[in-house]
């Protein structure tokens, strides 16, 4: 796989990940001028491709803002023998964590991290590279049998894009409101349904759509382990156009743990986060964008949590947490979405 990209290079050593849903080895190879650390990451056998959008997502986001992520040496598009699509991209210096390593970090790591991600981010949003709000994908015209994706945002598609943000989010999160009545939440679902209409009718947030990051999790990430700054943004699998604000209001939750800062043990950060965040975005952009999310948090808060209560449980699983624990968890968040929907009653 490796030498379909860089012919003349060998691998030295070889470790795969044991984290996260696609295959992946941390590779250090002899490239002829020295040793080099790699990652060769594929999609498994019998799961959607995503690996040939991620290589593309890092080359225009590499190309195009200040955002760190790994450099794509090459990607294999389709083979007829191995887990195609794959690609090989450098391995960017930092420690990587799961998302409950937040409750091991100390403040003023916790700080710098946030607030270095929020100075990214506000170069993400910058990317002037769709035109409609929706789910973002990527198409390209030839297939790569190795060599390096191009970074050009024409490559960038939104699906059945709509330039009205108000219409995107209520079809966001429509499937999300029906689909609690198949999980432990069904019980909230009459509450939450009238609740998020109301808070979608009241967002004011007339900003063009652009790339957002979402998932923002800490295992989604790169640190420095003495400055606590962001090294690099990895997993670039899933992409939405939407607006900054609606973007900050989702990567507060997943750096703070998403479901899992809703544990007994777990510590509460979401505050300290977002503070960090906004001070870090502010440094990089107009307060136009912090200020908006001000005016609309406490409706995306209410969308966040609605995404929260639908994946709960699949969350939980990827950490093993136990019954008990999981269902003093779903207390929790059921509270806080009870608190949340009484703000938007009639």
């Amino acid at each position: 796989m490796v030498q379909l990209i860089e012919p003349n290079w060998q691998i030295t050593e070889s470790t795969p990940a044991t984290a996260g849903h696609q295959i992946v080895y941390l590779l250090t190879v002899e490239t002829g001028s020295g040793p080099r650390d790699c990652v060769l990451k594929a999609t498994p056998e019998g799961k959607p491709a995503s690996c040939d959008v991620e290589a593309r997502m890092l080359a225009i986001v590499d190309e195009h803002t200040t955002v760190p992520v790994p450099e794509v040496f090459g990607v294999v598009d389709e083979h007829d023998a191995l887990p195609a699509p794959f690609f090989l991209s450098s391995r960017v210096p930092g420690e990587d964590f799961d998302r409950t390593g937040l409750g091991g970090l100390p403040d003023d790591r916790i700080d710098a991290l946030a607030r270095s991600s929020g100075r990214h981010l506000a170069s993400l949003h910058a990317m002037d590279a769709v035109d409609g709000y929706g789910y973002v994908g990527v198409e390209y015209d030839e297939a790569l049998a190795g060599g390096r994706p191009s970074g050009d945002t024409d490559q960038l598609v939104v699906t059945d894009a709509t330039d009205d943000w108000t219409a995107c989010l209520r079809a966001s999160v429509e499937g999300v409101v029906d689909g609690l009545d198949e999980t432990r939440f069904a019980d909230l679902q009459t509450t939450v349904e009238p609740a998020v209409e109301a808070a979608i009718e009241a967002v004011d947030d007339p900003a063009d759509p652009t790339v957002c990051r979402v998932d923002h999790s800490l295992d989604n990430l790169l640190v420095d382990p003495d400055s606590g700054e962001t090294t690099a943004f990895l997993d670039w699998e899933f992409q939405f156009a939407g607006t900054p604000a609606y973007d900050l209001a989702f990567v507060e939750r997943s750096l703070a743990g998403g479901s899992w800062s809703f544990t007994p043990d777990a510590p509460d950060q979401h505050g300290r986060i977002r503070a960090a965040l906004v001070a870090g975005y502010r440094e990089a952009a107009p307060d136009t964008v912090t200020d908006r999310l001000e005016s609309n948090r406490t409706a995306y808060q209410l969308l966040v949590d609605c995404h929260e209560l639908f994946n709960f449980d699949d969350a939980l699983d990827v950490f093993g947490v136990p019954e008990p624990q999981r269902e003093a968890a779903a207390d929790r968040l059921r509270t806080t979405v009870h608190e949340r929907c009484a703000r938007w009653e009639a």
